[in-house]
């Protein structure tokens, strides 16, 4: 008895096939436009994404599919279906997009089994892990491959891993933190080492290929990251005693949320510190605060009620530098997206998420919190804090490395702090051009 050739089709019906594969075949790539999970910018502020279903961004998407079992009847079948790659949108030109799941992305390996066994995954540790992997050796081998193929000045890349682990499992490995555990501790440490190995690995495979006595070579973090501790704080109790911040109850779904036209203060979580933003007439959709005095007393009422928050069991504040922005350009916060009131969390303090501002905040919830604002919580790893924060052993500091041709070979001592904005200016020396007009750090070194 012949064995069937199966028939994929997108519906019951012979004339939407999409590929024809025999026992251990791989199909060829199978391109479709689908409907997706678009990030969309929140009514409000663009910088606080929802996550909503969306008929005007169709994606364009591309997979293989491979026979791995069949029985003689044809009744049972076992298929592997690849990663679903997104070939529009993300490249420039378009067509370099293409080019890199062509050539990169074919189903020949544990890399592509493997990427589609960590999404699956149901131990957490083991998903990222596996998922860290595969995304550093896939930027290692495409920054290669274009940086070989196609003319350059600046090559940059970026991963995003490190993060990833950070906040998954940094308190794994602090003791004092509700995440620590003694029997798993050893295993996370070694985690950590195979992550920066294989981030080793991969700036070891760029430079190697890329890289010649003439190339200047930079790896920078943007931040560290440090324990949370085990503390939860929900600013928005004492905007909402200031009468600055008003909610609304839905009466349909039972849940209270942020009332945008009725709030003169708006607090939103960011990666690095936390903003309030007035809510301005003429600059916010729902603005009800007039530009000039009392802006300015909208602004000093916030930092007011911000500073008089307290921890009710030990009487410290969990919030630190409750500043106008314009008192934190020095530690580099400026432009048009930063918040009219900039603040840091407290080392051991974090918020509770960005759900517990705009909502919904169950009843049950609202009441706890209200009457509660600082809880105790599971331990997790964050970076709203200070740059130079320390906590537990770890630090919020970034990392600036860098080397060149022209630069002395004797140690170099920086006796002041290296800030993030200083990366641009500094690097545009070091290649010898002109750095961005608008730069606000300064080169920490000269020739």
């Amino acid at each position: 008895m012949s064995i069937p050739i199966p028939i994929l089709c997108e519906k019951k019906d012979f004339r939407s096939m999409v590929a024809r594969i025999k026992l251990g075949q791989t199909s060829a790539w199978i391109e479709k436009k689908t409907k997706a999970m678009c990030v969309l910018p929140h009514e409000f502020y663009s910088w606080n994404p929802e996550y909503i279903s969306t008929d005007k961004f169709p994606v364009r998407i591309r997979f293989k599919i491979r026979l791995d079992k069949l029985s003689k009847d044809g009744k049972h079948l076992e298929l592997f279906r690849s990663p679903l790659y997104n070939s529009w949108g993300w490249a420039y030109p378009e067509v370099v997009g293409k080019e890199l799941i062509d050539h990169f992305c074919e189903m020949n390996g544990k890399d592509w089994e493997e990427s589609e066994a960590y999404a699956v995954e149901n131990n957490q540790n083991v998903r990222i892990i596996k998922g860290t992997g595969f995304h550093l050796r896939w930027v290692g081998k495409t920054t290669c491959y274009l940086a070989e193929k196609y003319a350059w000045d600046i090559l940059f890349a970026q991963v995003h891993t490190p993060d990833t682990i950070n906040h998954a499992k940094l308190a794994k490995i602090c003791k004092g933190t509700k995440g620590y555990d003694p029997q798993e501790a050893p295993q996370v440490w070694n985690d950590f080492r195979n992550e920066y190995r294989a981030m080793d690995k991969m700036v070891g495979e760029i430079v190697n290929t890329c890289a010649d006595k003439d190339t200047a070579i930079a790896v920078i973090s943007d931040h560290g990251c440090i324990p949370a501790g085990d503390k939860r704080v929900w600013p928005q109790k004492a905007l909402v005693d200031a009468g600055l911040c008003k909610y609304r109850f839905n009466k349909t779904d039972g849940n209270y949320y942020l009332d945008l036209k009725k709030s003169k203060a708006i607090l939103t979580n960011q990666p690095l510190p936390d903003y309030v933003y007035v809510n301005l007439k003429g600059r916010d959709p729902y603005g009800m605060v007039k530009p000039g005095k009392e802006y300015e007393q909208t602004r000093q009422e916030i930092i007011t009620v911000l500073n008089n928050l307290r921890d009710p069991h030990t009487g410290e504040s969990p919030l630190i530098f409750v500043n106008r922005w314009e008192d934190m350009q020095s530690l580099g916060f400026g432009g048009e997206n930063v918040g009219d009131v900039v603040f840091f969390f407290r080392e051991g303090y974090l918020w509770i998420d960005s759900r517990m501002i705009f909502g919904p905040i169950s009843k049950q919830e609202m009441q706890s919190w209200s009457q509660q604002p600082v809880q105790q919580y599971d331990g997790y790893a964050q970076h709203v804090f200070c740059p130079w924060a320390e906590y537990m052993g770890m630090s919020n500091r970034g990392t600036f490395m860098f080397s060149c041709p022209d630069l002395a070979k004797e140690d170099m001592v920086m006796p002041d702090p290296v800030w993030m904005i200083d990366a641009a200016p500094t690097l545009a020396r070091i290649c010898g051009i002109k750095p961005p007009k608008d730069c606000d750090g300064k080169s920490i070194i000269g020739f």
